[in-house]
């Protein structure tokens, strides 16, 4: 009686186990883009529709939102790794069962934390319309997996944005895209940078060149050989005036092609 009821209690054992092994998802690159390019294709029009995405503000939010998108599914890429340790950003431990996780729920969940997150001050409109993609998409993936799964896997890209959110806080450019105090006091001198007509515009984000870059050294370690370079000076004999004429001269002779 005792041996039947030991195999009786191993078989049901054997037969959960064969049932949680049974939810096995495909790695992330057996997957279509769709996620991905939606949310890059959204962003790209928030750019544009939210006040104060300059240049700078638009490259920083697209660096930070690639780097959500990577690390939300580099657990489910054989042969890949995260990147977070080399470029200084936050340790995220990566799911213990990646096996169960959907790929693409995570992805979306991460899109839409993070592009919530760098875009606080987008229309209202806009907000919906990040709400309304976010749905959407998940709604498509109730098809795919159980309540559970698709939660675990969407807290997992959650984790992700809001660690590189928070990272990201620090570099010196956070909340960029707000009127920024005119305070800076450009130097004066020959040779340097003055307002220019016809708007006599301040200087853009003057000490943006200051900000923690995202791959460290970056740019001192892309800095062009030393050499010795013309001083600055408005004789048109001069080795400097030369340079700069011949850029000059070059511009105002571009066609269309």
């Amino acid at each position: 009686m005792k041996k039947i009821v030991a195999l009786t209690i191993l078989s049901c054992i054997l037969i959960y186990t064969g049932c949680e092994d049974h939810v096995h998802f495909p790695k992330a690159k057996q997957y279509p883009a769709d996620v991905a390019v939606a949310w890059i294709n959204l962003q790209q029009k928030l750019v544009k529709r939210t006040v104060g995405f300059s240049p700078g503000v638009t490259a920083r939010s697209f660096a930070y939102t690639g780097l959500s998108l990577y690390e939300s599914i580099v657990p489910g890429m054989p042969g890949y790794r995260s990147i977070v340790a080399y470029v200084g950003g936050p340790l995220l431990t990566p799911p213990t069962d990646s096996h169960r996780i959907y790929w693409p729920a995570s992805a979306n969940a991460a899109m839409a934390d993070i592009t919530r997150l760098l875009f606080p001050t987008t229309s209202a409109a806009n907000k919906v319309t990040i709400d309304s993609l976010e749905t959407s998409f998940n709604t498509l993936f109730e098809a795919h997996g159980d309540p559970d799964v698709l939660h675990t896997s969407a807290d997992f890209g959650k984790l992700v944005a809001v660690s590189v959110f928070e990272w990201s806080k620090t570099d010196g450019g956070h909340e960029g895209y707000l009127p920024q105090p005119n305070t800076y006091v450009p130097p004066i001198g020959q040779g340097l940078w003055i307002p220019t007509p016809p708007a006599f515009a301040p200087a853009a984000v003057p000490t943006q060149g200051n900000n923690r870059t995202i791959t460290p050294g970056i740019a001192e370690a892309t800095q062009p050989i030393a050499f010795p370079l013309p001083a600055y000076s408005e004789d048109p004999a001069s080795p400097f005036f030369a340079m700069v004429n011949e850029l000059y001269t070059i511009s105002v002779a571009l066609t269309p092609a």
